[in-house]
């Protein structure tokens, strides 16, 4: 619910800037192809923000406001060794993910951050209701 709540905060702040005018929103590759055991309601809530960033570019468009979803692979943060705190298991996780895609490893927040960057720059106004999976390739493996 939270990029929900945060767009209908934020719509009435930008619906009539001047300025380029963009969301970009969250999600994961799970809500678009891989799915692993044990995600529950992960991937279906991630398939539903996508396309919540789609009818959101449609109905925006009014307004000159485009819509796109990153979709990062499986990255490692803090909260991934919070949520696993069992060291070995974790480091095996982590092990096999890189293992898995044919860039042999995992992604980094400062990935997700350079697409998201690439997305909001004057480089990429001609794209709107886009989810864009950065996960090194996990999908051809």
């Amino acid at each position: 619910m939270g990029p929900i709540l945060i767009t209908k905060a934020f719509l009435p702040l930008i619906k009539n800037s001047p300025h380029e005018k963009q969301i970009i929103n969250i999600s994961s590759r799970m809500g678009i192809k891989k799915l692993i055991p044990t995600v529950g309601a992960y991937a279906p809530s991630k398939a539903g923000l996508i396309r919540f960033s789609q009818a959101c570019a449609l109905e925006f468009s009014e307004y000159g406001i485009r819509v796109n979803s990153v979709c990062p692979g499986f990255t490692p943060t803090e909260l991934l060794h919070k949520a696993i705190p069992d060291k070995e298991e974790l480091d095996q996780i982590i092990l096999n993910s890189a293992c898995s895609n044919p860039c042999k490893r995992n992604g980094t927040p400062e990935d997700i951050a350079n697409m998201v960057s690439f997305m909001a720059s004057d480089r990429c106004t001609f794209m709107n209701s886009e989810a864009i999976v950065i996960d090194g390739g996990s999908n051809l493996g």
